[in-house]
Parts: structure tokens; C-alpha cells; sequence
């Protein structure tokens, strides 16, 4: 079974050279782009960040963020930011196009105020809690690995010890967000509507 193998929060070098291993390569000592196989590895390792980031849990959302306006009555929209909603703050309608933020209603890019968002952030790998950096670890293994000929003889992860990592993705991150299983919450459903599947996250 799965499980936490360190109180050591992975590193992106640790989960790079895993990944390596189940391919039978030697590890490197630094992710500088020398070697092709780490580079490769890294780039599906921080794919797999994204996507399951691109979700939005406990820790990498926002609740009523303030974003102001520029000095052009602009809202830039940071490179960080992967989603942006202000449905339930007064009156706005807004979505994110480009590098900026939308007033839908208005049908313009002008803001006379800040806007209170919840918004979803991309953080990097090495500022992810333990229990999220082991669940893309376990994932970005398994589908690198798959990626290779012959690369499922080698595994360092099997399709148990994914599942295995996303039920307790799942039970640390509804613990971490205090969600009540006994109310019914959105917070709940968001959550447990999610299971991976062929090497995705999908809704069921």
C-alpha cells in the first residue's frame, strides 16, 4: 500500500530521479537540462502539478482575494492564477482573458474598484503539502514510466499505489479543509466527485 515514505517534503530533484529510476536510469544531481531523460521528466512532473492544481483544493485557493486596478483601470491577472471567480461577491461577472481580468456585464476591461475574487493558484511543487507533493509524485511516476517501451515492467508505482495515494490525498485534504461530510457541503462534493482514472482526473 501507499503511503507517505518520509516526514521530508519531496523535492522536484527526489521525484525527477524516482522517475528516472523506473525507467532504469542513473539519478542526476541537478535538474540543469544536461541530461534529456531528466528534462523529459521534469516537464511531465510539472504537467502533472498543473493539472491536478488546476482543480482547486484547500491549499492553493483564495477566498475573497482583492484585485485592484492599475493606473490603465486594468486587473492584470497573474502568471500564477489559474482561475478567477467573483460570481458571489456583489454584483460582478468576470472571467479572465489573456493577462486580464473581464467585467462581462459591462463588456469591458475597465475597473473604477477592486474586485473580491476566490481564485486558484499555481504554486510550485515545493510549496505543496506533503500528501499532494506524494499523490503527483506517485502519478507523474507511473505515467512517464508508462511513456517508455517496457516501461510498465519496471514500475516504481503500480495502479494500486495511485489509488492508494489519491484516498489519502482525499481524506488529508478534506481534514485540512475542515469539509463536514454531515452537512453536504459544495466543499464535499467538489471533492469526493473526483477519483483518477486512466492517469486523469475526471468528474463523475
Amino acid at each position: 500500500m501507499s503511503s507517505l515514505p518520509t516526514t521530508v517534503p519531496l523535492t522536484e530533484l527526489e521525484v525527477v530521479n524516482k522517475m528516472l529510476f523506473s525507467i532504469g536510469e542513473s539519478p542526476v544531481n541537478t535538474l540543469d537540462g544536461s541530461v534529456l531523460e531528466a528534462v523529459q521528466a521534469l516537464n511531465v512532473l510539472r504537467n502533472i502539478n498543473l493539472e491536478i492544481q488546476s482543480h482547486g483544493w484547500h491549499f492553493n485557493t483564495e477566498e475573497r482575494f482583492p484585485l485592484a486596478p492599475n493606473i490603465a483601470k486594468e486587473i492584470p491577472i497573474g502568471v500564477n492564477i489559474l482561475s478567477v471567480d467573483a460570481s458571489k461577491y456583489e454584483d460582478w461577472d468576470v472571467v479572465q482573458r489573456g493577462a486580464r481580468l473581464y467585467n462581462r456585464r459591462d463588456r469591458t476591461f475597465e475597473f473604477d474598484k477592486e474586485v473580491l475574487c476566490d481564485i486558484t493558484l499555481g504554486l510550485p511543487y515545493d510549496q505543496l503539502p506533503q500528501y499532494a507533493r506524494w499523490y503527483i509524485c506517485v502519478k507523474a511516476t507511473r505515467q512517464f514510466c508508462e511513456g517508455f517501451l517496457g516501461g510498465e515492467l519496471q514500475a516504481a508505482f503500480t495502479q494500486r499505489d495511485e489509488q492508494d495515494a489519491w484516498r489519502m490525498f482525499l481524506k488529508v485534504e478534506g481534514r485540512q479543509g475542515d469539509y463536514n461530510v454531515l452537512t453536504g457541503s459544495n466543499s464535499v462534493k467538489r471533492v469526493t466527485s473526483r477519483r483518477p482514472y486512466n492517469n486523469r482526473i475526471v468528474r463523475l
